[in-house]
């Protein structure tokens, strides 16, 4: 806990006072608190972006969702070492990562029947499970696998990858 709070920047207390245990720490990155929290901040910070550049918010919310899972991820190996039950918190909060997703997707594929981005929406649920339980992938091998996932499925449905920043460079 000592190196945790060094590394926190925070005095032994004051990481007690956030984390009375050392499993309560070792899963914060799972908690519902934690992950709402971190949602409601993006939000906050690109909501005007979201309504006037969609193609910009669907970037940084494609790094956005990388981010959230790399974070969770960690976490998550704690849960399964220590037997905790995770699969309703990241269920419901895969679910929602997944629904932010295909909104974010739908003004910039306008073409994309919304069957279609509900096939491309669990295919991102799964990927992001898969993600959260295989921690032998580098961050930018997660990132070029998600960019490869949601491209191939863009060029599918003949999406101008130019109109999406983050896949221009496939």
């Amino acid at each position: 806990m000592r190196q945790a709070a060094d590394l926190a920047c925070l005095s032994i207390g004051g990481l007690y006072h956030y984390f009375p245990t050392k499993q309560d720490l070792a899963l914060h990155g799972i908690q519902y608190e934690t992950l709402y929290r971190s949602c409601q901040d993006f939000h906050q910070q690109h909501i005007a972006l979201a309504h006037e550049h969609p193609q910009e918010y669907f970037a940084i919310y494609f790094r956005y969702l990388i981010t959230a899972i790399l974070f969770a991820r960690p976490a998550v190996y704690a849960a399964t070492t220590l037997g905790e039950d995770i699969s309703t918190v990241l269920a419901h909060s895969i679910d929602a990562l997944v629904v932010e997703f295909t909104r974010a997707l739908s003004p910039i594929a306008p073409q994309m029947s919304e069957g279609r981005l509900q096939t491309l929406g669990r295919a991102v649920r799964r990927f992001a499970l898969a993600t959260l339980f295989d921690a032998t992938s580098t961050d930018e091998e997660l990132y070029n696998e998600f960019d490869l996932l949601i491209g191939g499925a863009l060029r599918r449905e003949q999406v101008d990858a130019d109109r999406v920043p983050v896949l221009a460079r496939l």
